[in-house]
């Protein structure tokens, strides 16, 4: 769903990967920016 966002929104930013869980009630996304530049 976010990467069909970030698609849609043509954002320079992309979804890398996505943590689901990582507390009951918290999933984390690791983005990732053109250029192979990443942010948290």
């Amino acid at each position: 769903m976010m990467q069909g966002a970030m698609s849609t929104w043509r954002s320079p930013i992309s979804v890398d990967r996505l943590d689901r869980f990582v507390e009951p009630d918290l999933c984390l996304v690791h983005l990732g920016g053109v250029g192979g530049t990443r942010a948290s």
